[in-house]
């Protein structure tokens, strides 16, 4: 594949902006991403601040899926310890399911980060 400003020399990766093929003359590099050089740097790196604050949101929603869990688990054990069986199970299993959707969430992120 040729660059697409027109030489003649082999691509070494594509914009993320705008996603056409770049040889290594014609090529910004934004950290581990490529962009047009003089054309998108500015908004590669925009992209690239943009993912990083999703994945801090990732784990803010994680950490709040598991706290809920926890005091909802909670709850429904304590209302089960002191006898009110009938007001312990949905509280017991809507926490076990939030435990059980973060540690997921958790593990698929955690394996995701490192491949990128």
């Amino acid at each position: 594949m040729l660059c697409y400003y027109g030489d003649s020399s082999d691509v070494v990766g594509i914009c993320l902006a705008c996603g056409r093929a770049l040889c290594r003359e014609h090529a910004a590099e934004i950290g581990d991403r490529l962009a047009c050089k003089g054309r998108h740097e500015k908004e590669v790196g925009s992209l690239k601040r943009a993912a990083s604050l999703a994945l801090e949101g990732t784990k803010i929603a994680i950490g709040l899926l598991l706290v809920a869990g926890l005091a909802l688990a909670a709850f429904g054990a304590w209302q089960a310890a002191t006898g009110e069986l009938e007001v312990a199970g949905l509280p017991l299993v809507a926490g076990i399911c939030f435990i059980a959707f973060g540690g997921i969430w958790f593990f698929v992120d955690r394996r995701q980060s490192t491949n990128r």
